[in-house]
C-alpha cells in the first residue's frame, strides 16, 4: 500500500472520529430526558455508538505517530519539541477562552472571574472545558511514545501483548470510576482523581498500541482483514450495542433517572466498550481501503484536516447553542429538533470557525 492510500484512510477515519466525537456531545442530553421513549432510546444508541470517537483518535495518533517515525532517525528532544508546540499553544489560548466563556458570556447576572489560582487549578488539570481532559490525554501518550517506540521494535509487542494491556486498561478504568464515586466532590483529591487518574493515558493504552501495531504490520493485517466478511463485523457490532444499550435500560428503568446509577452498575458497559470499540476500527479500516463515494470522501477530508481545530472549538459552539435553545425558545433536550438544531449549528459553525482562523497568519499557534 502507498504512503498515498495510507494517508486517505487515515483521513478518512479521522473525519469519522471527529464527527463520533461532536454526536456524542450532542446526543449526550439524552440525560436530561426524564422518561424513557423512542427519543431517549435513539439518542442513547447513538451516544454508546459514538463513544467510538475518542478511541478512534487515540488509535490515530498511535498508527500515524508510528508511520512518521518508521523510517527516520528518532529524535527524542526533536519530537517533543514538534509535537508539544503543535498542540499546548492552542490548548493554552482555548483553555483561556472557555474560562472567559464560562465566565462571562453564559453568567445570567453579572461577571465572576476565577480568581489566579482556580485558573491555574484548570489550567493543570485540563478543565477548563469539560473536552478538553483528550489534550492532557494526547500529551501524555507523546511523552511516553519514545519508550513504547523502543518497545514496539522487540519480540515482545505482539497482539497478545497489546490484549493484555486491554484488559489492564478496562480494570483501570472501573478502578477509577470507584475512586470518582466513592470519593466526595468537596474532597480535595477528587479532580486531582478525576484529571490525572481517570483521564491517565493507562485508559487508552491498549487503543494506541493497537494503532502503532496496524502501522507496523499493515501488510499483514490487511491480508488478514481481507479474509473476514464486512458482514460479520456488523453482526457483532450490532450484537455488543444492543447488548449494552438493553443492559443500560434495563438499569435506567429500575433507577428511574441516569443520575442515579451506581458506578458497579455500569462495570459490564465498561468492561464491552472496548470490545464494541476494537469491532468497530476493523470495520471502519475496511469501509476506508474501498473506494468511498467522492462526496463522502471529500466531506471526512475536509473535517480531517480541520479535526484538531473542531475538537477545540465545538463543545464551546454546542454550549452556546443549547444554552440558548433552551432558555429562549420551546426546543429543549425532550425535543427532537433540538437535536437536529444543536448537531446543524455546532459542525458548521465549528468548521467555518476553524476554516476562518485557518487563514490568519501564525494559525498553527490557535488550531495547530
Amino acid at each position: 500500500m502507498t504512503q498515498k492510500a495510507k494517508n486517505m484512510e487515515i483521513d478518512l477515519m479521522r473525519g469519522i472520529a471527529i464527527l463520533a466525537v461532536i454526536i456524542i456531545h450532542v446526543s449526550g442530553h439524552f440525560t436530561n430526558i426524564k422518561h424513557i421513549n423512542g427519543l431517549m432510546v435513539t439518542m442513547a444508541i447513538l451516544d454508546f455508538f459514538a463513544h467510538i470517537g475518542v478511541p478512534l483518535f487515540v488509535f490515530i495518533s498511535g498508527f500515524v505517530l508510528t508511520l512518521s517515525t518508521n523510517k527516520k532517525s528518532f529524535n527524542t528532544k526533536i519530537f517533543y519539541k514538534k509535537r508539544l508546540l503543535r498542540i499546548l499553544p492552542p490548548y493554552l489560548f482555548f483553555s483561556i477562552a472557555y474560562i472567559l466563556l464560562s465566565s462571562v458570556v453564559l453568567k445570567p447576572i453579572g461577571i465572576n472571574l476565577p480568581d489566579i489560582q482556580a485558573v491555574f487549578l484548570k489550567l493543570c488539570t485540563a478543565s477548563s472545558f469539560s473536552h478538553l481532559w483528550f489534550i492532557a490525554l494526547i500529551v501524555q501518550l507523546y511523552l511516553v511514545f519514545p519508550l513504547l517506540r523502543k518497545f514496539a521494535q522487540t519480540k515482545f509487542f505482539t497482539l497478545a501483548t497489546i490484549l493484555f494491556t486491554v484488559g489492564v486498561q478496562i480494570i483501570w478504568q472501573i478502578s477509577t470510576q470507584y475512586l470518582l464515586f466513592t470519593v466526595k466532590s468537596d474532597n480535595v483529591l477528587q479532580p486531582l482523581i478525576k484529571s490525572y487518574l481517570a483521564g491517565a493515558f493507562i485508559s487508552y493504552l491498549g487503543y494506541f498500541l493497537l494503532g502503532m501495531y496496524f502501522a507496523k504490520h499493515n501488510s499483514n493485517i490487511l491480508g488478514q482483514l481481507k479474509k473476514i466478511k464486512s458482514y460479520w463485523l456488523v453482526v457483532l457490532m450490532i450484537l455488543l450495542l444492543s447488548l449494552i444499550s438493553h443492559y443500560y435500560f434495563t438499569l435506567l428503568d429500575l433507577n428511574n433517572d441516569f443520575y442515579n446509577l451506581s458506578w458497579e452498575s455500569l462495570t459490564l458497559v465498561r468492561f464491552l466498550n472496548p470490545f464494541l470499540f476494537i469491532t468497530t476500527f476493523f470495520f471502519f479500516y475496511k469501509v476506508c481501503l474501498k473506494k468511498v463515494p467522492k462526496i463522502i470522501t471529500k466531506t471526512l477530508t475536509l473535517f480531517s484536516k480541520y479535526s484538531f481545530g473542531i475538537y477545540l472549538t465545538h463543545h464551546g459552539i454546542l454550549y452556546v447553542a443549547a444554552y440558548l435553545l433552551i432558555n429562549f425558545t420551546d426546543y429543549n433536550e425532550s425535543t427532537w429538533i433540538f437535536y437536529l438544531l444543536t448537531f446543524s449549528i455546532t459542525i458548521t459553525f465549528s468548521f467555518a470557525f476553524t476554516y476562518l482562523i485557518s487563514l490568519l497568519p501564525k494559525h498553527k499557534y490557535i488550531i495547530g
